[in-house]
């Protein structure tokens, strides 16, 4: 992973707040649209809930053929069923990760030099699509909450060692990790989730009558 990001732990306001009301919106989001796939045969969803999953099946009328290993298939244009999917997405709109972080995300460097020039470049690491596009990451693990943000401290070091004829300018050459997130590594996040699920796994073994809700579905 890219020294310009980092993984976080959020521990305090306003992220904490933030990262509940986007667990809650997801949630509500994915069961709506799990609920609508299972009502068309559907196995699954795709993320972003323009195509429904007909693995080993096939799709009711006015669906496109199925395509890839999980079979994904959408309405085909102009069909009612087109607009129930539609009307059902912008019900439950996808939250966006970035709104968690809000200002506290600085996903710019800005630089100046003697000689008048100048230049700024995003901050990202290019083997994280997530990054790249939304500016940020979120996960969780019951009530545990972590993410993926660009780290503008550690990149302006790395660049005033790289360049030291160079000065960083605007908000990266203040940046800090902001109070309410809590520098961890990947590993320290693995952890988190594998507790997490040997619990899960522990009261499903106590309890094996009491089955939770399959949310997920996705390809």
């Amino acid at each position: 992973m890219s020294e310009s990001i980092t993984y976080v732990r959020i521990v305090g306001e306003p992220f904490l707040s933030r990262a509940r009301e986007y667990r809650e919106r997801q949630t509500a989001r994915r069961r709506a649209i799990w609920e609508y796939a299972q009502s068309k045969g559907a196995t699954g969803f795709s993320t972003a809930g323009t195509d429904l999953c007909f693995k080993g099946r096939s799709p009711p009328k006015n669906w496109t053929k199925p395509k890839g290993e999980h079979g994904f298939s959408h309405p085909k244009v102009g069909t009612p069923e087109a607009g129930e999917l539609q009307r059902l997405r912008s019900i439950h709109p996808q939250p966006v990760y970035r709104d968690v972080y809000g200002d506290g995300l600085c996903e710019e460097i800005s630089w100046e030099a003697s000689d008048g020039s100048s230049g700024t470049w995003g901050i990202a690491d290019g083997s994280n699509l997530t990054l790249v596009f939304e500016g940020a990451w979120l996960g969780w693990a019951g009530d545990t909450f972590f993410g993926l943000i660009p780290d503008a401290e550690a990149e302006r070091h790395r660049y005033a060692t790289k360049h030291p004829e160079r000065t960083v300018v605007g908000p990266a050459a203040t940046w800090t990790l902001p109070e309410g997130l809590v520098r961890i590594t990947k590993a320290e996040m693995d952890l988190i989730v594998a507790e997490h699920r040997v619990a899960e796994e522990r009261a499903k073994a106590s309890a094996p009558s009491a089955r939770p809700l399959a949310l997920t579905g996705e390809g």
